[in-house]
């Protein structure tokens, strides 16, 4: 039998609250469905809070494994690099399977570690990860957004093609700043510009993806 993996979040607490919980909790509950994982949701907000209370008002990353052992909870100080601009390579031999896909974030991260692994081989933050039908999806830890040249509108890949439903870009979605669409290869070619995103780090540009390089500019909202 196979071993259920662990539901993950990664939030970032800004020393006052943890920013976007309600689409963290969204999530969680999505995936303790799943999983049919015995979790109650306000048992789970105590012991992140406990957990924060017993540290300092500092920006603190938190990370929380939920599986059917429990709950773990870690800390550490992170702040926001808002200046940050991002580049990307593209991923060699490594493909996200769109049928297999679930849109929760897991333990269950082998694809994802080899992408962080060819990052660093090309000397870049990240790496675009393609799905089977050759459609870009994802990196290895964030979402990616592209604007249309034509019209400005803001786009991101489906949750259909296979990629991570991240609470950032679940936000992005449910205010209208981005729409759903098929990330096709050559629309990178195009693109007027690219941003990636998470709940962790919030929105960054990016400046290039492979050989391609983008205009920096600040995210339209």
């Amino acid at each position: 039998m196979k071993q259920i993996p662990a539901l993950v979040e990664t939030m970032y607490w800004d020393g006052h609250t943890i920013v976007l919980w309600p689409y963290h909790l969204r999530r969680l509950q999505k995936g303790i469905i799943h999983y049919g994982l015995d979790a109650d949701e306000d048992m789970i907000r105590e012991l992140i809070m406990h957990r924060i209370q017993q540290g300092t008002n500092m920006p603190q990353k938190v990370r929380l494994e939920l599986s059917q052992a429990g709950a773990e909870i870690t800390l550490s100080p992170f702040t926001r690099e808002t200046d940050r601009v991002v580049q990307l390579g593209i991923a060699t031999d490594l493909v996200i399977s769109s049928a297999l896909a679930t849109g929760l974030k897991t333990t269950d991260r082998g694809i994802y570690m080899q992408a962080q692994a060819q990052a660093v081989q090309q000397h870049c933050d990240d790496v675009l990860i393609p799905n089977e039908k050759g459609h870009w999806v994802e990196t290895a830890i964030y979402n990616i957004i592209w604007q249309d040249p034509d019209t400005d509108v803001l786009f991101t890949p489906a949750e259909r093609e296979g990629c991570i439903a991240g609470v950032m870009r679940g936000y992005l979605l449910e205010k209208d700043y981005v729409r759903e669409a098929v990330l096709y290869p050559e629309i990178l070619q195009t693109a007027k510009a690219v941003w990636v995103c998470n709940a962790l780090r919030g929105i960054l540009p990016v400046n290039r993806v492979g050989i391609q390089e983008y205009i920096i500019q600040n995210f339209p909202i």
